[in-house]
């Protein structure tokens, strides 16, 4: 039994490890929680959320993070603040949406019954399983057979079987409440044909295009004018619900203590590549020291690293850096330079061969370089300060908490609930996070990649037609662009009247001194080179038989002209073979927006508390 349990340790290991990889896969992006907004005491410190007073372990939520971020190192991808922020912030948002849905297939009594349970481990193992090492065959396919060899083999450790079907009859109910809101996508032969249609149909076009650049108006509109065309065109001006917010960023720099520590650090190796230079060159190599390539392979974290650092052939002095050519300059073969700074690095260098061609210099030289960035002793401090301020604004507000800090706050207007915030880019989930508080709310400290944040939620504005003052430089620009158009109008006609009498477009285009562009195969899906997916544009190119001239097109960009070279028949045939295919994959795509939707609106309607920064 003990050989037995050692032989599937690892098979134990990694189904408790997966369990948990599994989780934070099962729904992604999810509900974004920045903090901020005291909701009730904690309960106590073990509890890091609540979610309709169901808690959420700190354990629970750290382990799932953890895994989270390993399968992101694993992946390759390294990890700046910005992105541990949005890692915390999914991992978050999957717990909560998991609670969710386990709540709500309790409240629709979706019960599962040990038969069930048999059913799904013997004929339909969970993904967990499927994507296990352990069943695959040597070709990396699931081995089904394997699989259920070792669930009816006696020796299979108990506590193995026990968390499989412990998962089952936890994942089952969530699964069929899943499968419940999915089952309402529906997708007709229509939408088939339409969506056939457009990935498929194409057309070969001649079109030309006389943009509004080429028309000569007056940019300067009267005051009359402009609220003219506001009023008459309101519609256009429509804005949703926006938000302003108030916040302090902290750059993320370093100290001069950090600067000095990177200086010492580099002193010391270049000390070490010296005596490791000087005991080769005395007959008697000292191993308690590095040479500088292999310094440079352990600690630089300037280009070619891998390969010590060495430049890939000989420069000239002039091909480098003036800050690194300066600390070339005086060197000898085999010697080693002072620290010096380049950008945002400290760097030192080894001339590593030299050698005189056509009258000048060559040499190829070793680099290490070290980035002067803040250390954690220092980025610590900053959050503990921040942490501080953020705990006053609580109850004083972000203002008046900057200035009694003597800090500077700044303003992001009429934020959206989706899109980029100017000044607040690199804290991508803002406008979504600050849309779901109360004024007066303040974030927790957000590290970004540059910088720290503190934000506090403002008033918000309903949505309805944005005031003349906020959108007058956009309504000037219509107005002027509109004008544009009409003033090529006569232009774009008298074009149109040359080719419909008998002048091919080619020569008139070039009549008028106008470039023709040649679209070989346009689809709806792709659009038009050069003109975009435009409605009209893309109508009309469909629209037309082959061989045939549009009317003029007003698009914003100008006069659009274009004409069907070829618009070959579609395949009706290839749609027959495919039409299941298409179903298929239109379900899947409807039904996970369906899932999306359910869990927004049960997200909307739940109590959900946040911990994290408290």
């Amino acid at each position: 039994m003990l050989q037995t349990l050692r032989n599937n340790m690892k098979l134990v290991l990694w189904f408790t490890i997966v369990f948990f990889v599994l989780l934070i896969f099962l729904v992604w992006g999810a509900d974004l929680n920045f903090g901020g907004r005291q909701q009730g005491s904690r309960p106590h410190a073990n509890v890091i959320g609540m979610v309709n007073g169901q808690p959420i372990e700190a354990a629970t939520y750290q382990q799932l993070l953890s895994m989270n971020r390993q399968n992101m190192e694993r992946a390759g991808q390294s990890l700046e603040p910005g992105d541990e922020m949005r890692l915390e912030d999914e991992t978050w948002g999957l717990l909560v949406d998991e609670i969710l849905m386990q709540q709500e297939a309790k409240k629709r009594g979706l019960e599962v019954h040990d038969a069930e349970i048999r059913a799904t481990l013997l004929n339909s193992p969970p993904a967990i399983i499927l994507q296990s090492p352990s069943f695959r065959d040597p070709q990396g396919q699931f081995d089904f057979a394997k699989y259920q060899q070792v669930l009816r083999d006696p020796s299979t450790p108990v506590e193995f079987l026990l968390q499989l079907e412990a998962y089952v009859r936890d994942s089952l109910p969530t699964q069929k409440l899943q499968s419940l809101v999915q089952a309402g996508a529906k997708v007709t032969d229509d939408e088939l044909r339409r969506q056939y249609a457009e990935e498929n149909e194409k057309v070969k076009l001649t079109y030309i295009a006389m943009h509004v650049g080429g028309a000569s108006v007056d940019p300067n509109v009267s005051d009359s004018d402009l609220e003219a065309y506001y009023k008459a065109h309101a519609d256009e001006y429509k804005l949703p619900r926006r938000v302003d917010l108030t916040y302090i960023a902290i750059a993320r720099r370093a100290t001069a203590l950090d600067s000095t520590r990177v200086h010492t650090d580099l002193n010391q190796m270049a000390n070490e590549a010296r005596q490791a230079e000087a005991s080769r060159g005395s007959g008697q190599e000292n191993l308690a020291v590095s040479d500088f390539a292999t310094l440079a392979a352990s600690f630089s974290e300037a280009p070619n690293a891998d390969q010590g650092g060495i430049t890939p052939g000989f420069v000239k002095l002039g091909d480098l850096s003036p800050a690194e050519a300066s600390a070339v300059s005086s060197l000898k073969p085999g010697q080693v330079s002072e620290p010096y700074l380049d950008g945002e690095m400290a760097h030192i260098v080894q001339l590593a061969e030299e050698k005189i061609e056509n009258g000048e210099r060559l040499v190829r030289v070793r680099d290490l370089g070290l980035r002067i960035a803040p250390s954690d002793s220092t980025v610590q401090a900053n959050q503990d300060d921040l942490e501080k301020i953020r705990n006053e604004a609580l109850s004083s507000g972000l203002k008046a908490t900057a200035r009694k800090h003597q800090m500077a706050t700044r303003t992001a207007a009429d934020v959206l609930a989706t899109g980029i915030t100017p000044g607040l880019a690199t804290v991508p989930e803002i406008g979504s996070w600050a849309h779901r508080q109360k004024p007066g709310t303040v974030s927790r400290v957000l590290s970004a990649n540059h910088a720290w944040f503190l934000i506090e939620v403002g008033e918000f504005k309903p949505e309805g037609t944005a005031p003349l003052e906020l959108v007058k430089k956009r309504v000037q620009s219509d107005l002027v662009r509109d004008r544009q158009l009409d003033v090529l109008k006569p232009r774009i006609d008298a074009l149109v009247t040359r080719i419909r009498g008998g002048m091919p477009l080619e020569v008139a285009a070039q009549m008028d001194s106008i470039k023709v562009n040649n679209a070989p195969e346009v689809t709806r899906a792709l659009g038009v080179p050069g003109l975009g997916r435009d409605p009209e544009v893309l109508a009309a190119a469909f629209k037309l038989p082959a061989g045939q001239l549009s009317d003029p097109i007003r698009s914003p960009r100008g006069w659009v002209l274009l004409r069907v070279d070829d618009h070959p028949v579609l395949d009706w045939a290839a749609f027959d073979t495919r039409k299941e295919q298409l179903r298929q994959r239109s379900l899947t795509t409807k039904g996970n927006q369906l899932i999306t939707e359910f869990l927004q609106e049960l997200r909307s309607k739940a109590k959900i508390v946040d911990y994290r920064s408290s």
